[in-house]
């Protein structure tokens, strides 16, 4: 069904543009990543002749998992350094960052591990980092 047809429109597909290129047509689409969507088949066809294309398939990455295998190594008295297992994602989808807080102290990395500094080494005093 076409983009602009009413089924898919409720779904969240709109044709942004349509061009012609050495007498083909193209046509640019966008759509919503909604859970409705997922594993949609997208194909052309061509009139005359009822020609159709292959199919693509429209997979969207949902929200990730909690990082795996969170482990921790005691380097002294002041220093920890966190590691962690990637969570699974679709192929080609980057992981952008991991966000980190340590105390009063917010980072941002894209490593599958980071050295620490405690920010409080009273030894009585619990350092929390999520």
């Amino acid at each position: 069904m076409p983009a602009a047809d009413i089924v898919n429109a409720k779904r969240g597909f709109i044709e942004l543009n349509q061009e012609t290129i050495n007498e083909t047509i193209r046509r640019r689409l966008s759509v919503h990543a909604r859970e409705i969507n997922n594993n949609t088949y997208v194909y052309c066809v061509a009139y005359p002749g009822d020609t159709r294309s292959d199919n693509a398939t429209l997979t969207i990455q949902g929200l990730l998992d909690s990082v795996g295998d969170l482990d921790y190594t005691f380097i002294n008295g002041s220093s920890v350094l966190l590691t962690w297992t990637v969570p699974y994602t679709l192929d080609n989808v980057p992981i952008t960052g991991y966000y980190i807080v340590n105390g009063s102290v917010n980072i941002t990395t894209t490593n599958k591990s980071i050295r620490l500094l405690a920010t409080n080494l009273d030894p009585c005093i619990l350092n929390n980092i999520s």
